[in-house]
């Protein structure tokens, strides 16, 4: 394993995708955006875990919360905000149903903030872990 900084790298470039350049707003639909949100977040995830030689079951937010949960402190209030983004879209799921719905300039907004957090997460460990 130890792809960490791989995942850190391509996490940075989805949510810089996803935002835009400089003060224009990305032209990308809100669903594109959400998902390229959702895979920064989850590429965030992966560099998380993965400095600790560990792996997620799935890649549902809810397995990658419990695969960081592992190793790293997850605030409260962070890991309830990506369990309720998750409803939006359910499709990695093994267990549930296929579920997608069109998500809001507001959903994709809170995802973006949540995204942001575990990026922040993931650079402050590595950031431990090389210092």
């Amino acid at each position: 394993m130890n792809d960490w900084h791989q995942y850190l790298t391509e996490g940075k470039q989805y949510l810089s995708a996803a935002t835009g350049k400089g003060d224009r707003p990305p032209k990308l639909t809100a669903s594109i955006r959400y998902n390229l949100f959702a895979l920064a977040l989850e590429k965030a995830a992966m560099a998380l875990v993965d400095m600790h030689g560990d792996m997620p079951d799935n890649h549902t937010f809810t397995d990658l919360l419990e695969a960081i949960g592992r190793h790293v402190e997850i605030p409260s209030e962070l890991r309830q905000e990506i369990l309720d983004l998750e409803q939006v879209q359910t499709i990695c799921s093994v267990y549930d149903g296929y579920h997608r719905e069109e998500p809001t300039e507001e959903i994709v907004g809170r995802l973006a903030d949540a995204t942001r957090q575990c990026i922040g997460m993931a650079e402050t460990k590595a950031a431990q872990n090389i210092g």
